[in-house]
C-alpha cells in the first residue's frame, strides 16, 4: 500500500467551502484553509450556491515577487486557451515603483501569458482584499487564481490566525496553485 502512495500523485483538488460556520464574513473554513496551504497540487475551492459560469474573465492577484516559471502558471494559461478567458492581473501599490525584481518577474509573466489574452492592472493606496472585492464586482469575474508562495502578500493575507478579520466575501472559485518552492 505504501508503494501505491508514493506513486499517486494529484492534478488538483476540488473542494466546496461555505466557511467555517457559514458566515459570509469568514472566508473559508479551517479545513479548507489547511488543504490550501500544505497541498502539493492546485486547490479550486467553490463558494456554496455558485452556479457555474465558465471562467471568461479571471482575476489574477500578484505582488510580483514570485519568479514566475512556466510550470507554475500552465494551469491558468491552460483555462485562459481553453475558455477564451481574459486574464486580469492586479498589482496593488502604496506609491512605491516596482523593484527590478518585480519589473522582472513581471516580465517574465507577461512573456509566459503571450499566447492567452491577459491585462495588467495597478491599483493605488487600496488593500488586496479591496481590489480583489472591487475588481470581482466592476470586472464580474469569473475565478480567482493565486499563486501560493511561501513569501508572498497570499500567505499574510489568507493565513493570519485572524482569518475572520479578512473583510470581504469570496463568491467566484479560487485557485490556488502552489509555488513549486515550499518545504515541509
Amino acid at each position: 500500500m505504501e508503494e501505491l502512495h508514493e506513486k499517486y500523485v494529484m492534478d488538483l483538488i476540488l473542494m466546496g467551502t461555505k466557511g467555517a460556520t457559514g458566515l459570509t464574513e469568514i472566508l473559508f473554513g479551517s479545513n479548507t484553509v489547511h488543504v490550501i496551504k500544505n497541498a502539493k497540487c492546485p486547490v479550486l475551492a467553490i463558494p456554496s450556491n455558485y452556479a457555474f459560469n465558465a471562467p471568461k474573465e479571471v482575476l489574477f492577484p500578484s505582488d510580483y515577487e514570485v519568479s514566475f516559471n512556466e510550470k507554475q502558471v500552465k494551469l491558468i494559461v491552460d483555462i485562459g486557451l481553453s475558455n477564451s478567458s481574459r486574464i486580469k492581473i492586479i498589482n496593488t501599490t502604496y506609491g512605491d515603483d516596482l523593484s527590478k525584481n518585480q519589473i522582472e518577474n513581471k516580465q517574465k509573466l507577461d512573456k509566459i501569458l503571450k499566447n492567452v489574452t491577459h491585462l495588467f492592472y495597478s491599483v493605488s493606496n487600496q488593500s488586496v482584499t479591496g481590489a480583489i472585492s472591487e475588481f470581482q464586482l466592476k470586472m464580474q469575474i469569473n475565478l480567482l487564481v493565486m499563486i501560493n508562495n511561501k513569501h508572498s502578500f497570499f500567505e499574510n493575507l489568507f493565513f493570519k490566525s485572524t482569518i475572520s478579520q479578512i473583510g470581504f466575501h469570496l463568491n467566484v472559485p479560487f485557485l490556488v496553485i502552489p509555488s513549486g518552492e515550499k518545504t515541509n
